[in-house]
């Protein structure tokens, strides 16, 4: 009979390929309990994301939506249990449904469901090494998971292997960066060489969840290292703009002929971190690095990202200097 099979999720895990959007692959062991052995055409397995508190995970969760429906290859299966692997494509857009439900303090978890048919396979008498198919029966029922203590019907993924998942599936492989850190020979190649130190710290933070933390890594690399008071500036607070000893070193170590250009360059680097500034201002007091509110991990991205890029250029064009 079909209620005699059981599906139960053992493992999880990115896989890659080239020229593809990264997979979650999901095994999943499957039992056979009854008497005769069984002729599984391939299988439809439905995949809804769900959202799940990190007290009680094992009686409540919130459904988020469904995700995508996955097809198994056929399969013969006697008394020995089998082990098949699906794989969920893990776009950027699903990606962040998952990182929203993180944000939010709670797991991340999957509820399949299997459904398909099933025939008996039944040896013909006097024959031998013969059988026929009976049936079909209905195969209609939930992936199991088994937790330390307990077996429930659906997959939860605890905080250190979504970690792991989000490392391997690089959604922040821009976060990578190899930015060189070069032997501070100016006080503007330490101010940068400190800026990236606190990044790096930001996208370590950023990896694990940790996104008030990231944001004031952020906060500290552009107000302690990048941006200065404006000079003669009447506004309180006062008016921020890119360090002088910044913009001198570039300019002083370019040809003549171009320093107009790298000029107009670095005034549009200095408007972009003021405009970070802006963004950090809302949820961040400038005076004393307390937070505010809460930011969005979108908002924390946000500021990390076009800082990043700005010491990135900045590191380049003074490193060649």
């Amino acid at each position: 009979m079909a209620t005699e099979l059981e599906f139960l999720c053992i493992d999880f895990d990115v896989k890659e390929a080239l020229d593809e959007v990264p997979r979650l692959s999901i095994k999943i062991k499957i039992t056979n309990n009854g008497d005769y052995s069984l002729y599984i055409p391939p299988l439809n397995f439905d995949v809804n994301l769900l959202s799940i508190p990190p007290r009680g995970f094992a009686s409540s969760y919130t459904p988020v939506g469904w995700l995508d429906a996955l097809t198994s290859e056929p399969l013969f299966i006697g008394k020995v249990s089998k082990i098949i692997e699906l794989y969920l494509p893990i776009n950027s857009q699903r990606l962040e449904r998952m990182l929203d439900i993180r944000q939010a303090d709670c797991l991340v978890g999957f509820e399949m469901f299997a459904k398909g048919l099933c025939f008996q396979c039944k040896p013909v008498e006097d024959v031998g090494n013969r059988f026929f198919f009976e049936g079909p029966q209905i195969i209609d029922v939930k992936v199991r998971y088994t937790l330390p203590k307990e077996q429930i019907d659906r997959i939860i993924v605890m905080s250190e292997q979504f970690i792991n998942i989000i490392e391997k599936l690089k959604h922040y492989e821009l976060l990578r960066f190899e930015i060189p850190i070069k032997e501070s020979k100016s006080s503007a190649q330490k101010d940068l060489n400190k800026a990236l130190q606190l990044l790096h710290s930001a996208k370590d933070n950023l990896i694990h969840g940790e996104y008030e933390s990231a944001m004031l890594n952020t906060r500290n690399a552009l107000f302690n290292h990048l941006l200065q008071n404006k000079p003669n500036s009447m506004q309180q607070p006062p008016e921020k703009a890119l360090k002088e000893e910044i913009k001198d070193f570039i300019i002083s170590n370019v040809p003549t002929d171009t320093q107009e250009t790298y000029s107009e360059i670095i005034e549009h680097l200095d408007v972009i971190l003021r405009r970070v500034r802006h963004i950090l201002s809302k949820f961040i007091h400038e005076g004393s690095a307390k937070l505010k509110q809460t930011p969005l991990r979108q908002d924390v991205e946000l500021s990390y990202f076009l800082t990043l890029f700005v010491v990135r250029r900045l590191n380049y064009q003074i490193s060649a200097g």
